[in-house]
């Protein structure tokens, strides 16, 4: 993994060169270095200046004329402009082992962790070690120190890190780099002292933080350091408490832990020496102690990033759900079929944890550890696994893509695992069928549409690229190379048109990749109007590049197909087969009457005659009337796909069960046992 140092300075001219020697002279090399000087008044510039001349190509700086004002804003700042998969904000002052990094970045190996820290320890203003921080962690924790561990955050914030600040200096942390909402940003910049800690509760979201003894850093104590001046503030445990609230309304911490909490809070008072102060009338400490979280955080399970609606759909919620603020986690059950380009797909901010990890914790103790509120899950064997084998103690939606009809679970396993789901949701009826004969209630079952966001910017080969002219009329297809998909009917569909329409421009492009591609291509050979363009990530696009979109499948699992959905997003027509919902999916019904987006082809399990009602269809649609038509409609149709808009519903269900938690259930339950 490849890492930014970023270092934000003010008049530190003296510890400069020793911090940025600290980060150069690394045995696990940075990749690049931002340097950012908050207009100091001593020789700090020129330093930066000459590093910056003998490390051309590593370092960046970035120069403020007047002061900032916060500290957080030259992170945020630095934070920004890092383009590498981790972040290690490195305070000018301070320094480090020559081996920090290589110790703590093997962390981030697990996807599920977002932010790591090591051992820091103090150091004088000439660079000795001081003691204190070793019993500063003891009094948190005690005898955990010396090794490893990997904790999810809501497990840290129950015990230690609701005691004390466990990350006393930024430099001692490495953070895993994603997009931190402004109102994370600007709500530590209210902090005096505190601000810190507070981005620490904040960025690890439903992930883990790792803690690396091995990985030893030091925080400089020197005559300029504010904290120890500012524990003599009665405003200093004023925010003291504050940040305890924000900690408890992120997570659930036992009241234990928040007494040990107030009692920390009142030794440092103590030792400060406060006096004519009432410790017990500084803050609302009663609050403190008993306050409650106000978040939710939403665990998707999916099988794992690669192709398809069922494994689409649920990475476009949960970026959506983190957009509007939702804490959210991937719980991944197999990782043998992970495509880059999918795994790219989902927000860096969003921990991925891996099925074998949790079962290795035990299923129910994840969940608990992990502060998880709600499970949703997207396919059938997840089920099997978490509610076969775990006892879950949170609410458990199912959102049924097919998954259900492929597997063929038996109806008695369907029976148990239904009894312990709360909420199913389904995109078409066909979805029900395995639930057929099986006791449960029916209030259970809700339908909804599936949505995708618009990739406004993305770009696939053009029709110069392909060899296709501008006035060619364009057949796309789009899916996964699986057996169903319809990828040898396309062509040879396409390749009976062209033989009754020798003369007319057409060509057929196909994105994917899989095996039922690799017979596509041969069925293809010899035929240049044919174009296979592999898997592509930005769908979007290559409708916008297509006058059609074309979808003969006749996939087993079919339900809601997401391709429909984008090429209608950017209006273009289709030809499709009414299976699952897409008869559903591309019609209108208003006030001017029924419209639709473009073609339906029957059903038939008959190939010849299924290849041969697709290519009539095809041919139809060459009307340039009709396609004007169907395009106005699928225009229309495509605002209603929003995936903002949708995560929201979501959220409106997860919040209401939540609330009712399993004694809802529990009833439902005992009404079908």
């Amino acid at each position: 993994m490849k890492i930014t140092s970023i270092v934000p300075n003010y008049n530190h001219a003296r510890f400069l060169e020793k911090r940025l020697d600290s980060i150069l002279s690394q045995t696990y090399p940075v990749s690049e270095i931002i340097i950012l000087d908050d207009a100091s008044n001593d020789d700090s510039r020129d330093i930066i200046e000459r590093y910056r001349n003998r490390y051309p190509d590593l370092i960046r700086t970035i120069f403020n004329e007047t002061r900032s004002g916060s500290v957080f804003n030259q992170w945020r700042r630095g934070h920004e402009a890092a383009t590498y998969d981790l972040v290690w904000i490195c305070e000018s002052d301070d320094f480090c082992e020559e081996d920090f990094l290589e110790k703590i970045v093997s962390a981030f190996d697990d996807e599920s962790v977002m932010l790591a820290f090591g051992q820091i320890q103090y150091a004088d203003e000439f660079g000795r070690m001081k003691p204190g921080l070793d019993h500063y962690r003891n009094s948190a924790e005690p005898g955990i120190w010396e090794n490893r561990i990997v904790r999810p955050a809501r497990e840290w914030f129950a015990g230690a890190f609701s005691v004390k600040n466990l990350i006393a200096n930024v430099g001692g942390s490495v953070w895993r780099r994603f997009s931190i909402p402004d109102e994370v940003w600007e709500t530590a910049k209210t902090y005096k002292v505190m601000g810190d800690w507070y981005l620490y509760a904040a960025l690890p979201g439903g992930g883990q933080i790792a803690y690396e003894a091995a990985a030893i850093s030091y925080f400089r104590i020197h005559s300029n350091n504010t904290s120890v001046e500012a524990q003599k503030s009665a405003d200093y445990y004023r925010e003291y408490a504050r940040l305890a609230l924000a900690i408890r309304e992120r997570w659930s911490v036992p009241d234990a832990t928040n007494r040990h909490f107030i009692a920390s809070c009142r030794a440092v008072f103590r030792q400060a020496g406060l006096t004519n102060v009432d410790f017990d009338k500084l803050a609302d400490w009663n609050t403190v102690l008993h306050g409650r979280p106000k978040h939710i955080h939403v665990l998707i399970v999916i099988l794992g990033f690669t192709y398809g609606g069922g494994e689409l759909l649920p990475i476009h919620l949960a970026n959506a759900l983190r957009r509007i603020g939702v804490m959210v986690s991937v719980l991944q059950l197999s990782d043998s079929t992970d495509k880059c380009d999918v795994r790219r797909m989902l927000d860096p901010g969003i921990p991925v944890y891996k099925a074998s990890n949790v079962r290795r914790a035990g299923i129910g103790n994840f969940i608990v550890n992990a502060g998880v509120s709600v499970v949703h899950s997207h396919v059938a064997s997840a089920d099997v696994m978490m509610l076969g084998e775990g006892q879950i103690s949170v609410p458990y939606i199912v959102t049924l893509h097919g998954s259900y009809e492929c597997m063929r679970i038996p109806a008695k396993q369907i029976g148990v695992i239904a009894r312990k789901v709360d909420l199913f949701v389904y995109l078409t009826e066909k979805n029900l069928t395995p639930f057929n004969g099986v006791r449960i209630d029916r209030n259970k079952f809700i339908k909804m549409r599936n949505a995708v966001p618009v990739d406004y910017t993305g770009r696939c080969p053009t029709r110069d690229d392909l060899g296709i002219s501008k006035t060619s009329i364009v057949f796309a297809l789009v899916a996964r190379g699986v057996e169903g998909k319809g990828w040898e009917e396309a062509v040879e569909a396409f390749l009976k048109l062209e033989r009754r329409r020798p003369h007319d421009d057409l060509a057929l492009v196909l994105a994917g990749d899989g095996p039922e591609t690799d017979k596509a291509r041969r069925l293809a050979a010899g035929h240049s109007r044919v174009k296979f363009l592999g898997f592509q990530p930005h769908v979007h696009a290559i409708y916008r590049m297509s006058d059609i979109a074309l979808a003969p499948t006749r996939f087993s699992g079919e339900s809601y197909p997401l391709c429909l959905i984008e090429a209608m997003q950017v209006g273009t027509p289709i030809v499709a087969t009414d299976i699952g919902e897409i008869a559903a999916m591309i019609s209108q019904a208003d006030e001017t009457g029924d419209d639709v987006a473009g073609l339906l082809v029957p059903f038939s399990a008959d190939t010849a005659t299924f290849v041969s009602s697709v290519s009539s269809a095809m041919e139809e649609i060459l009307d340039p009337g009709k396609r004007a038509r169907f395009a106005q409609c699928a225009r229309k149709l495509g605002a209603m796909y929003d995936v903002e808009s949708l995560a929201r519903t979501y959220l409106t269900h997860y919040e209401t069960i939540a609330r009712i938690g399993r004694s809802v259930s529990a009833t439902s339950r005992a009404r079908w046992m």
